[in-house]
Protein backbone atom coordinates (compact mmCIF):
# COMPACT_ATOMS: atom_id res chain seq x y z
CA UNK A 1 0.00 0.00 0.00
CA UNK A 2 1.53 3.68 -1.05
CA UNK A 3 -0.21 7.06 -1.08
CA UNK A 4 -2.79 7.48 -3.15
CA UNK A 5 -0.65 10.46 -5.25
CA UNK A 6 1.86 7.74 -5.62
CA UNK A 7 0.02 5.09 -7.12
CA UNK A 8 -0.03 4.41 -10.89
CA UNK A 9 0.80 1.70 -13.29
CA UNK A 10 4.55 0.27 -13.15
CA UNK A 11 4.08 -2.66 -15.62
CA UNK A 12 7.45 -4.83 -15.02
CA UNK A 13 9.17 -3.05 -12.39
CA UNK A 14 8.83 -2.71 -8.38
CA UNK A 15 7.28 0.49 -6.90
CA UNK A 16 9.78 3.57 -6.98
CA UNK A 17 8.82 4.34 -3.58
CA UNK A 18 9.38 1.44 -2.20
CA UNK A 19 12.87 0.87 -3.78
CA UNK A 20 13.54 3.79 -3.01
CA UNK A 21 13.00 3.61 1.09
CA UNK A 22 15.03 0.06 0.90
CA UNK A 23 17.74 1.22 -0.98
CA UNK A 24 18.04 4.68 1.60
CA UNK A 25 17.82 1.55 4.00
CA UNK A 26 20.18 -0.92 2.31
CA UNK A 27 18.34 -3.36 3.39
CA UNK A 28 19.38 -6.48 1.14
CA UNK A 29 16.67 -8.71 0.96
CA UNK A 30 12.57 -7.90 0.70
CA UNK A 31 9.83 -11.03 1.40
CA UNK A 32 7.17 -10.68 -0.74
CA UNK A 33 3.80 -12.47 0.47
CA UNK A 34 2.25 -15.14 -1.80
CA UNK A 35 1.70 -14.81 -5.40
CA UNK A 36 1.17 -17.82 -6.69
CA UNK A 37 -2.63 -18.18 -8.76
CA UNK A 38 -4.80 -18.06 -5.85
CA UNK A 39 -8.78 -17.87 -5.11
CA UNK A 40 -10.80 -14.92 -3.65
CA UNK A 41 -12.47 -16.72 -0.69
CA UNK A 42 -16.30 -17.14 -0.81
CA UNK A 43 -16.94 -15.70 2.28
CA UNK A 44 -14.47 -12.82 1.54
CA UNK A 45 -16.51 -12.11 -1.48
CA UNK A 46 -19.89 -11.99 -0.07
CA UNK A 47 -18.74 -9.40 2.18
CA UNK A 48 -17.45 -7.23 -0.99
CA UNK A 49 -13.64 -8.30 0.10
CA UNK A 50 -10.70 -10.51 -1.46
CA UNK A 51 -8.37 -12.99 -0.28
CA UNK A 52 -5.81 -10.18 -0.86
CA UNK A 53 -2.70 -12.03 0.98
CA UNK A 54 -3.00 -15.02 -1.29
CA UNK A 55 -2.70 -17.87 0.96
CA UNK A 56 -5.45 -19.98 -0.89
CA UNK A 57 -3.42 -21.10 -3.43
CA UNK A 58 -4.82 -23.14 -6.76
CA UNK A 59 -1.67 -22.53 -9.19
CA UNK A 60 2.04 -23.35 -7.11
CA UNK A 61 3.32 -23.08 -11.13
CA UNK A 62 2.43 -19.37 -11.64
CA UNK A 63 1.80 -15.51 -10.59
CA UNK A 64 -1.91 -14.53 -9.78
CA UNK A 65 -2.98 -13.18 -13.55
CA UNK A 66 -4.28 -9.77 -10.69
CA UNK A 67 -0.55 -8.35 -10.81
CA UNK A 68 -0.73 -8.16 -14.81
CA UNK A 69 -1.20 -4.68 -15.33
CA UNK A 70 -1.13 -5.34 -19.62
CA UNK A 71 -3.34 -8.35 -19.18
CA UNK A 72 -4.28 -11.81 -18.38
CA UNK A 73 -2.62 -13.94 -20.96
CA UNK A 74 1.09 -14.57 -19.66
CA UNK A 75 1.59 -11.07 -19.36
CA UNK A 76 1.55 -11.36 -15.27
CA UNK A 77 4.76 -13.93 -15.90
CA UNK A 78 6.92 -11.64 -17.93
CA UNK A 79 6.12 -8.57 -15.77
CA UNK A 80 6.94 -10.97 -12.98
CA UNK A 81 10.09 -11.59 -14.20
CA UNK A 82 10.63 -7.84 -15.15
CA UNK A 83 9.67 -6.93 -11.40
CA UNK A 84 12.51 -9.51 -9.90
CA UNK A 85 14.99 -8.17 -12.32
CA UNK A 86 14.37 -4.22 -11.05
CA UNK A 87 14.66 -5.11 -7.81
CA UNK A 88 17.91 -6.91 -8.27
CA UNK A 89 19.43 -4.29 -10.31
CA UNK A 90 18.28 -1.89 -7.10
CA UNK A 91 20.39 -4.09 -5.09
CA UNK A 92 18.14 -5.72 -3.23
CA UNK A 93 17.06 -9.71 -3.39
CA UNK A 94 13.30 -11.09 -3.24
CA UNK A 95 12.15 -13.63 -1.18
CA UNK A 96 9.05 -15.62 -1.61
CA UNK A 97 6.57 -16.96 0.81
CA UNK A 98 5.18 -20.11 -0.59
CA UNK A 99 2.20 -21.93 0.60
CA UNK A 100 2.15 -25.78 0.41
CA UNK A 101 0.86 -26.75 4.04
CA UNK A 102 -3.13 -26.27 2.43
CA UNK A 103 -5.54 -26.02 0.16
CA UNK A 104 -8.48 -24.36 -0.19
CA UNK A 105 -10.65 -27.02 -1.05
CA UNK A 106 -10.49 -30.70 -1.53
CA UNK A 107 -13.17 -33.28 -3.12
CA UNK A 108 -15.67 -32.43 -5.66
CA UNK A 109 -15.53 -28.39 -5.31
CA UNK A 110 -14.62 -26.60 -8.26
CA UNK A 111 -11.31 -25.11 -6.48
CA UNK A 112 -10.19 -28.49 -5.15
CA UNK A 113 -7.19 -28.39 -7.56
CA UNK A 114 -5.05 -31.47 -5.96
CA UNK A 115 -8.30 -33.71 -5.70
CA UNK A 116 -8.55 -33.28 -9.21
CA UNK A 117 -5.54 -34.61 -9.97
CA UNK A 118 -5.83 -37.97 -7.78
CA UNK A 119 -8.27 -38.23 -5.63
CA UNK A 120 -7.77 -38.89 -1.46
CA UNK A 121 -3.65 -38.42 -2.24
CA UNK A 122 -2.32 -35.30 -1.70
CA UNK A 123 -4.14 -34.60 1.77
CA UNK A 124 -3.52 -35.43 5.39
CA UNK A 125 -6.13 -37.94 7.00
CA UNK A 126 -7.31 -38.32 10.55
CA UNK A 127 -6.39 -41.77 10.75
CA UNK A 128 -9.25 -42.46 12.95
CA UNK A 129 -12.10 -40.58 11.58
CA UNK A 130 -10.82 -40.42 7.87
CA UNK A 131 -11.80 -36.65 8.08
CA UNK A 132 -9.34 -34.46 6.78
CA UNK A 133 -7.00 -33.14 8.90
CA UNK A 134 -7.39 -29.09 9.28
CA UNK A 135 -4.32 -28.24 11.45
CA UNK A 136 -2.80 -25.41 9.67
CA UNK A 137 -6.07 -23.63 8.29
CA UNK A 138 -7.77 -25.63 5.59
CA UNK A 139 -7.68 -28.77 3.96
CA UNK A 140 -3.86 -29.96 5.02
CA UNK A 141 -1.07 -31.57 2.84
CA UNK A 142 0.65 -34.56 3.03
CA UNK A 143 3.88 -33.99 2.27
CA UNK A 144 5.25 -37.05 2.85
CA UNK A 145 3.04 -38.32 -0.27
CA UNK A 146 6.16 -38.24 -2.99
CA UNK A 147 4.38 -36.70 -5.32
CA UNK A 148 3.24 -34.06 -3.36
CA UNK A 149 7.36 -33.05 -2.29
CA UNK A 150 7.77 -33.45 -5.63
CA UNK A 151 5.05 -30.89 -6.53
CA UNK A 152 6.80 -28.59 -3.82
CA UNK A 153 10.32 -29.73 -5.97
CA UNK A 154 9.25 -28.70 -9.13
CA UNK A 155 7.47 -25.31 -8.25
CA UNK A 156 10.56 -24.29 -6.31
CA UNK A 157 12.77 -25.16 -8.97
CA UNK A 158 10.81 -23.28 -11.10
CA UNK A 159 10.32 -20.24 -9.49
CA UNK A 160 14.26 -20.40 -8.61
CA UNK A 161 15.43 -20.82 -12.15
CA UNK A 162 12.97 -18.89 -13.98
CA UNK A 163 11.82 -15.71 -11.59
CA UNK A 164 15.05 -15.89 -9.94
CA UNK A 165 14.22 -16.04 -6.23
CA UNK A 166 16.80 -15.58 -4.17
CA UNK A 167 15.31 -17.46 -0.46
CA UNK A 168 11.72 -18.84 0.22
CA UNK A 169 9.81 -18.68 2.98
CA UNK A 170 7.74 -21.51 4.19
CA UNK A 171 3.78 -21.28 5.97
CA UNK A 172 3.95 -23.70 8.46
CA UNK A 173 7.12 -25.19 7.37
CA UNK A 174 6.52 -27.61 10.71
CA UNK A 175 3.98 -29.55 8.30
CA UNK A 176 6.71 -31.18 6.49
CA UNK A 177 9.37 -33.48 7.61
CA UNK A 178 13.02 -32.27 8.53
CA UNK A 179 14.04 -34.50 5.64
CA UNK A 180 11.64 -33.24 3.10
CA UNK A 181 13.06 -29.53 3.95
CA UNK A 182 16.42 -30.49 3.24
CA UNK A 183 15.81 -32.49 0.45
CA UNK A 184 14.20 -29.05 -1.32
CA UNK A 185 16.57 -27.21 0.11
CA UNK A 186 19.93 -29.14 -1.06
CA UNK A 187 18.02 -29.13 -4.77
CA UNK A 188 17.67 -25.54 -4.76
CA UNK A 189 20.84 -24.92 -3.58
CA UNK A 190 22.36 -27.09 -6.68
CA UNK A 191 20.82 -24.15 -8.99
CA UNK A 192 21.64 -21.09 -6.53
CA UNK A 193 24.24 -22.38 -3.86
CA UNK A 194 23.21 -18.57 -1.99
CA UNK A 195 19.31 -19.55 -1.82
CA UNK A 196 18.19 -19.64 1.79
CA UNK A 197 14.85 -21.29 3.26
CA UNK A 198 13.03 -20.21 6.40
CA UNK A 199 9.47 -20.64 7.83
CA UNK A 200 7.26 -20.80 10.39
CA UNK A 201 8.22 -23.74 12.76
CA UNK A 202 5.72 -24.22 15.40
CA UNK A 203 5.27 -27.43 17.16
CA UNK A 204 2.34 -28.93 16.00
CA UNK A 205 0.62 -32.45 17.06
CA UNK A 206 2.97 -35.26 17.20
CA UNK A 207 2.16 -37.40 14.34
CA UNK A 208 4.89 -39.62 14.44
CA UNK A 209 7.53 -38.11 12.16
CA UNK A 210 10.13 -35.25 12.75
CA UNK A 211 8.37 -32.48 12.15
CA UNK A 212 10.37 -29.53 10.38
CA UNK A 213 9.94 -27.17 14.00
CA UNK A 214 12.12 -24.76 15.81
CA UNK A 215 13.65 -28.04 17.93
CA UNK A 216 14.10 -30.22 15.08
CA UNK A 217 15.71 -27.77 12.38
CA UNK A 218 18.47 -26.85 14.92
CA UNK A 219 21.81 -27.48 12.86
CA UNK A 220 20.43 -27.44 9.33
CA UNK A 221 20.80 -23.88 8.40
CA UNK A 222 16.95 -23.58 7.58
CA UNK A 223 15.69 -20.86 9.89
CA UNK A 224 12.89 -20.93 11.75
CA UNK A 225 10.87 -17.81 13.45
CA UNK A 226 11.74 -16.85 17.06
CA UNK A 227 9.40 -16.57 19.34
CA UNK A 228 11.09 -16.26 22.26
CA UNK A 229 12.58 -13.05 21.80
CA UNK A 230 9.54 -11.97 19.96
CA UNK A 231 7.42 -12.42 22.86
CA UNK A 232 10.33 -10.95 25.50
CA UNK A 233 10.16 -7.69 23.46
CA UNK A 234 6.36 -8.00 22.62
CA UNK A 235 4.84 -8.11 26.08
CA UNK A 236 6.52 -5.26 26.92
CA UNK A 237 8.04 -6.83 30.51
CA UNK A 238 11.13 -4.86 29.90
CA UNK A 239 10.10 -1.47 29.67
CA UNK A 240 7.75 -2.26 32.95
CA UNK A 241 10.38 -2.99 36.15
CA UNK A 242 7.03 -3.57 38.21
CA UNK A 243 6.11 -6.74 36.41
CA UNK A 244 6.39 -10.09 37.30
CA UNK A 245 7.75 -10.70 33.92
CA UNK A 246 10.23 -8.20 33.85
CA UNK A 247 13.65 -10.29 35.07
CA UNK A 248 12.29 -13.79 33.21
CA UNK A 249 11.83 -11.03 29.93
CA UNK A 250 15.16 -9.79 30.41
CA UNK A 251 16.39 -13.66 30.47
CA UNK A 252 15.18 -14.58 27.40
CA UNK A 253 16.32 -11.26 25.75
CA UNK A 254 19.72 -12.07 26.31
CA UNK A 255 19.57 -15.37 25.19
CA UNK A 256 17.91 -13.98 21.72
CA UNK A 257 21.03 -11.23 21.66
CA UNK A 258 23.56 -14.35 22.04
CA UNK A 259 21.58 -16.47 19.33
CA UNK A 260 19.30 -18.37 21.01
CA UNK A 261 21.78 -21.65 20.69
CA UNK A 262 21.01 -24.86 22.82
CA UNK A 263 24.54 -24.39 24.81
CA UNK A 264 25.26 -20.78 25.52
CA UNK A 265 26.08 -20.68 29.47
CA UNK A 266 23.76 -17.47 30.56
CA UNK A 267 24.15 -15.61 34.03
CA UNK A 268 20.43 -15.49 34.66
CA UNK A 269 18.79 -12.70 36.63
CA UNK A 270 18.48 -15.49 39.60
CA UNK A 271 22.13 -15.34 39.55
CA UNK A 272 22.87 -18.92 38.68
CA UNK A 273 24.47 -19.63 35.07
CA UNK A 274 23.27 -22.26 32.86
CA UNK A 275 22.95 -23.48 29.32
CA UNK A 276 20.20 -21.42 27.11
CA UNK A 277 18.64 -24.70 26.21
CA UNK A 278 16.56 -24.27 29.45
CA UNK A 279 15.70 -21.12 28.52
CA UNK A 280 14.14 -22.42 25.29
CA UNK A 281 17.69 -21.90 23.40
CA UNK A 282 16.98 -24.34 19.72
CA UNK A 283 19.98 -22.98 17.37
CA UNK A 284 23.04 -24.53 17.03
CA UNK A 285 23.68 -21.92 14.20
CA UNK A 286 22.94 -18.71 14.10
CA UNK A 287 21.32 -19.24 10.61
CA UNK A 288 18.71 -21.59 12.78
CA UNK A 289 16.98 -18.50 14.13
CA UNK A 290 14.93 -15.72 12.38
CA UNK A 291 14.67 -12.81 14.73
CA UNK A 292 11.63 -10.86 14.86
CA UNK A 293 9.30 -8.52 17.01
CA UNK A 294 6.49 -8.06 14.01
CA UNK A 295 5.19 -9.52 10.42
CA UNK A 296 1.97 -9.81 8.72
CA UNK A 297 0.06 -12.02 11.59
CA UNK A 298 -1.02 -10.15 14.39
CA UNK A 299 -0.51 -6.39 15.41
CA UNK A 300 2.28 -4.33 14.44
CA UNK A 301 4.61 -3.76 17.49
CA UNK A 302 3.29 -0.24 17.75
CA UNK A 303 -0.27 -1.10 18.25
CA UNK A 304 0.64 -4.30 20.51
CA UNK A 305 2.74 -2.10 22.32
CA UNK A 306 -0.52 0.10 23.41
CA UNK A 307 -2.16 -2.77 25.05
CA UNK A 308 1.52 -3.91 26.70
CA UNK A 309 3.10 -0.79 28.05
CA UNK A 310 2.27 1.02 31.18
CA UNK A 311 -0.96 3.21 30.68
CA UNK A 312 0.54 6.18 31.64
CA UNK A 313 3.90 6.54 29.31
CA UNK A 314 4.20 9.88 27.29
CA UNK A 315 4.32 9.38 23.59
CA UNK A 316 7.92 10.83 23.57
CA UNK A 317 8.31 7.52 25.78
CA UNK A 318 5.90 5.16 23.66
CA UNK A 319 8.36 6.44 20.74
CA UNK A 320 11.98 5.66 22.77
CA UNK A 321 10.13 2.35 23.62
CA UNK A 322 9.48 1.34 19.99
CA UNK A 323 12.95 2.28 18.98
CA UNK A 324 14.35 0.18 21.19
CA UNK A 325 11.81 -3.16 20.93
CA UNK A 326 12.46 -2.66 16.72
CA UNK A 327 15.94 -2.80 16.75
CA UNK A 328 16.40 -5.45 19.22
CA UNK A 329 16.58 -7.93 16.31
CA UNK A 330 19.24 -5.78 15.02
CA UNK A 331 20.89 -6.38 17.48
CA UNK A 332 21.01 -9.97 18.42
CA UNK A 333 22.99 -12.87 16.77
CA UNK A 334 20.89 -14.62 13.80
CA UNK A 335 18.83 -13.41 10.97
CA UNK A 336 16.82 -9.85 11.57
CA UNK A 337 13.45 -10.09 9.78
CA UNK A 338 11.82 -6.62 9.81
CA UNK A 339 8.34 -5.51 8.95
CA UNK A 340 7.51 -3.28 6.60
CA UNK A 341 7.01 0.19 7.91
CA UNK A 342 7.82 -0.90 11.37
CA UNK A 343 10.68 1.79 11.55
CA UNK A 344 8.30 4.48 11.34
CA UNK A 345 5.87 3.56 14.04
CA UNK A 346 3.43 1.76 11.96
CA UNK A 347 0.21 1.34 12.78
CA UNK A 348 -3.02 -1.05 11.57
CA UNK A 349 -5.48 1.13 13.59
CA UNK A 350 -5.46 -2.33 16.28
CA UNK A 351 -6.03 -4.68 13.48
CA UNK A 352 -4.88 -8.08 14.84
CA UNK A 353 -5.72 -9.68 11.30
CA UNK A 354 -5.60 -7.48 8.30
CA UNK A 355 -5.85 -9.84 5.55
CA UNK A 356 -9.18 -9.11 4.17
CA UNK A 357 -9.04 -5.31 5.27
CA UNK A 358 -7.65 -4.06 2.19
CA UNK A 359 -5.37 -0.85 1.87
CA UNK A 360 -7.26 1.14 4.45
CA UNK A 361 -6.20 -0.82 7.57
CA UNK A 362 -2.78 -1.90 5.15
CA UNK A 363 -2.18 1.21 4.18
CA UNK A 364 2.71 2.59 4.58
CA UNK A 365 3.25 6.07 3.84
CA UNK A 366 6.30 6.11 2.71
CA UNK A 367 6.14 9.77 2.76
CA UNK A 368 5.39 9.81 6.57
CA UNK A 369 2.93 11.88 6.83
CA UNK A 370 1.05 9.40 9.22
CA UNK A 371 1.46 6.05 10.62
CA UNK A 372 -1.90 5.05 10.11
CA UNK A 373 -3.12 5.26 13.68
CA UNK A 374 -6.80 5.65 14.45
CA UNK A 375 -7.86 5.58 11.06
CA UNK A 376 -11.31 3.79 11.59
CA UNK A 377 -12.42 1.02 14.33
CA UNK A 378 -10.98 -2.58 12.89
CA UNK A 379 -12.94 -5.49 11.66
CA UNK A 380 -15.36 -7.32 13.81
CA UNK A 381 -14.41 -10.22 13.01
CA UNK A 382 -10.76 -10.87 15.06
CA UNK A 383 -11.48 -7.53 16.98
CA UNK A 384 -14.58 -6.93 18.54
CA UNK A 385 -13.14 -8.84 21.74
CA UNK A 386 -10.99 -5.99 22.71
CA UNK A 387 -12.95 -2.98 21.12
CA UNK A 388 -13.86 -1.72 24.32
CA UNK A 389 -10.31 -2.13 25.62
CA UNK A 390 -9.17 0.27 22.14
CA UNK A 391 -11.41 2.29 23.53
CA UNK A 392 -9.63 3.23 26.54
CA UNK A 393 -6.91 4.76 24.48
CA UNK A 394 -7.37 5.33 21.11
CA UNK A 395 -8.40 9.02 21.29
CA UNK A 396 -5.33 9.58 23.76
CA UNK A 397 -3.12 12.06 22.28
CA UNK A 398 -0.42 10.35 23.78
CA UNK A 399 -0.76 7.79 21.73
CA UNK A 400 -0.94 9.90 18.10
CA UNK A 401 2.24 9.70 16.81
CA UNK A 402 2.81 12.70 14.07
CA UNK A 403 5.20 13.63 10.88
CA UNK A 404 8.64 14.72 13.86
CA UNK A 405 7.53 11.31 16.05
CA UNK A 406 7.97 9.32 12.69
CA UNK A 407 10.84 10.93 11.21
CA UNK A 408 12.60 10.66 14.59
CA UNK A 409 12.15 7.09 14.77
CA UNK A 410 12.65 6.20 11.13
CA UNK A 411 16.29 7.68 11.90
CA UNK A 412 17.11 5.80 15.06
CA UNK A 413 16.28 2.51 13.14
CA UNK A 414 19.01 4.15 10.05
CA UNK A 415 21.24 4.33 13.12
CA UNK A 416 21.34 1.08 14.76
CA UNK A 417 20.66 -0.77 11.09
CA UNK A 418 24.23 0.64 10.40
CA UNK A 419 25.76 -0.42 13.55
CA UNK A 420 24.56 -3.95 12.20
CA UNK A 421 25.57 -3.78 8.83
CA UNK A 422 28.69 -2.35 9.59
CA UNK A 423 29.82 -5.03 12.48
Amino acid sequence: SVPEEMRGTYAGVAHPAVIDHLQKLSVPEIELMPVHQFVNDSTLQEKGLSNYWGYNTIGFFAPHHGYASTGVNGQQVQEFKAMVRSLHEAGIEVILDVVYNHTNASGVYPRSVLDKVVPGYYHRYDVETGAIVQETCCEDTEPRQAMMEKLMLDSLLLWTEQYKFDSFRFDIMSQATVDTMVRLRDAVQAIDEDNYFYGEGWLKEDRGYEQANQINMGGTQIGTYNDRIRDAIRYGHLFNPESDEALSAQDRLKMGMAGTLTDYVLETSGGSATTTSSLGGYGQDPADVINYVSKHDNETLWDQFNYSLPMDLTLEQRVRAQNIGITLPLMSQGIPFLQMGGDFLRSKSMDRNSYDAGDWFNYVDFTFNTNNWNIGLPLAVDNSARWDEMSAFIYDAERAASMGEIEFASTVFDEYLMIRSGS
